[in-house]
């Protein structure tokens, strides 16, 4: 099986990624970079006090900042977890994870814990370096 191209500004569901393993380069802002292809976490503008995530699209080459070598190879998963006890929905997030350590690299999506307030999730957390 083999991955559908995706051109630069094509919107697409994350699912299509989850069948794959992939290179991790990189994470700027709220944009990353997996394989040879870049992609925008895209925040929904028109949720005025709220927010959630819109959509993913594909990114022009070159656009990721900083991302020069292989961090890791990952997979996407979903997953939609309650925090605690005391959140009044779930959070419906992406999260890159990798193959080797289970470390979550990233974690996007939109998180519900306060369903009048949901807000968007793009938390992207680096391996600590050992000391």
């Amino acid at each position: 099986m083999t991955m559908k191209k995706l051109a630069p500004g094509e919107v697409f569901d994350p699912g299509v990624l989850s069948l794959f393993r992939h290179l991790l380069y990189g994470v700027d802002a709220n944009r990353v970079k997996l394989d040879g292809l870049e992609f925008e976490v895209i925040e929904d503008e028109e949720d005025g006090y709220r927010s959630s995530m819109d959509a993913v699209a594909v990114l022009e080459p070159g656009t990721v900042k900083g991302a020069h070598g292989v961090l890791d190879e990952v997979i996407l998963t979903y997953s939609e977890d309650r925090r605690d006890e005391y959140s009044d929905g779930p959070r419906k997030t992406w999260k890159l994870i990798s193959t080797t350590s289970d470390h979550v690299w990233l974690e996007f999506g939109t998180d519900y814990a306060d369903t009048y307030y949901p807000y968007f999730v793009f938390d992207f957390y680096p391996m600590k370096e050992a000391v």
